[in-house]
């Protein structure tokens, strides 16, 4: 089943994984604020990643091989 398919309760497991995933990336320099990806942006990366959820064990788990990668966009702003 596509993201959008899966319970409420399953699409935040899975958010909560890439979030905490992004978290470990952070912890390794020191960059403050991180602005996450919104519903549709993790639906989106969700549903490329792989289109066939399911769930096992009461998670939702994917067969996909599919690498990924995490990228930060760098936003300069001048205080005021």
């Amino acid at each position: 089943m596509r993201f959008e398919e899966l319970s409420k309760e399953h699409q935040e497991f899975l958010m909560y994984c890439l979030s905490d995933y992004i978290k470990g990336k952070i912890r390794k320099g020191s960059m403050d604020g991180i602005i996450f990806p919104n519903y549709e942006e993790y639906k989106d990366f969700f549903d490329e990643f792989d289109e066939e959820y399911e769930i096992v064990d009461g998670l939702p788990q994917s067969e996909a091989a599919n690498s990924f990668s995490v990228k930060f966009k760098v936003v300069l702003e001048v205080d005021k």
